[in-house]
């Protein structure tokens, strides 16, 4: 995993931009705004990059998709379908259901067993660690 940091604009050299890898070109949003404001000749792409500006200014993703397509003038079924469903999360955002792992109480019988094995001495591993940290 990479490190970010930020780094100046290669093109206007005063606004800073979030770099998250070594590969990333450090060019910020209004730059990149800039550059993909030309005109779209074919119809097909014209629609699918007809959208609220916003989405672009919000969303690296979609400004590098609309990059790529200045680039190639074309783009993979793949790259097209994300864009859309990208797209269409943005103007129908659903809250984010987070599926918290919630620690199962342990039953009575579990907690008999657990104080038997203390009571044993058989978490002499967690006293050596404790013991170790304690002396640091």
């Amino acid at each position: 995993m990479y490190r970010s940091y930020k780094q100046r604009c290669m093109t206007c050299k005063k606004n800073m931009v979030i770099i998250r890898s070594f590969k990333q070109r450090p060019v910020c949003s209004e730059c990149q705004m800039r550059s993909l404001s030309g005109p779209v000749s074919d119809k097909k792409f014209k629609k699918l990059f007809d959208i609220d500006p916003k989405f672009y200014e919000t969303s690296a993703f979609l400004r590098d998709i609309r990059y790529q397509y200045s680039l190639y003038q074309n783009l993979t079924e793949k790259q097209i379908a994300a864009f859309k469903r990208v797209v269409d999360e943005f103007k129908n955002p659903k809250k984010k259901q987070i599926n918290a792992i919630v620690p199962k109480a342990p039953t009575k019988e579990e907690q008999a067993e657990h104080k038997q094995k203390r009571a044993k001495g058989l978490f002499q591993s967690e006293r050596s660690t404790l013991r170790a940290l304690r002396t640091k």
